[in-house]
């Protein structure tokens, strides 16, 4: 199981994937990439195989391997053709089991720039005006792989202020500097 956990996020890493999907279906389970905001199915693997990658998965990101009932989310880093990511790892329980999904992080990766991310010169330079005033709130909105944290994080490092990090579960992990 080791052999295929380690494979899989190689494998992710090659095909530039944000995330590893491992999903079980009725009579066995499939693990797709989602390259470019697509997912592309790249292995199909039989229902034990899924529940016991899953279970190791699990345990990396210090999860309750026990509950499969209740979703869980976690984190762990790892060294990946020699570059360091940070995986956050979510479950979910489905009909035909549980669910797992691994968002790959490259920390100390480049982020695009705003053109390069699908804006015209004057959509970036709209935003960047935005980011100039001393009081504004921008939403970044959009399914997920469609480059809201990456373009959060670009937005962010160029105007120099920080980006709220939320999810619809939890109160903000970062939050941008005090309020003067």
């Amino acid at each position: 199981m080791i052999a295929l956990a380690n494979e899989i996020l190689r494998g992710a890493v090659t095909e530039r994937a944000s995330d590893v999907h491992i999903e079980p279906k009725r009579e066995n389970a499939v693990v797709r990439f989602r390259v470019d905001g697509d997912l592309k199915e790249v292995l199909q693997i039989s229902t034990d195989q899924a529940r016991r990658l899953v279970a190791r998965f699990k345990a990396l990101g210090e999860l309750d391997v026990a509950e499969k009932r209740k979703p869980q989310d976690g984190a762990l880093e790892a060294i990946i053709h020699g570059c360091q990511f940070r995986l956050r790892v979510a479950t979910t329980r489905t009909p035909h089991g549980e669910s797992l999904v691994i968002r790959l992080i490259e920390p100390h990766s480049t982020p695009p720039g705003l053109e390069e991310l699908g804006m015209s010169e004057d959509q970036a330079r709209t935003l960047r005006n935005f980011m100039a005033r001393t009081e504004v709130l921008i939403l970044v909105v959009g399914p997920t792989g469609s480059g809201k944290s990456t373009h959060a994080l670009q937005s962010s490092e160029r105007g120099g202020w920080q980006a709220a990090e939320c999810d619809h579960r939890r109160r903000p992990r970062r939050v941008p500097n005090p309020v003067r």
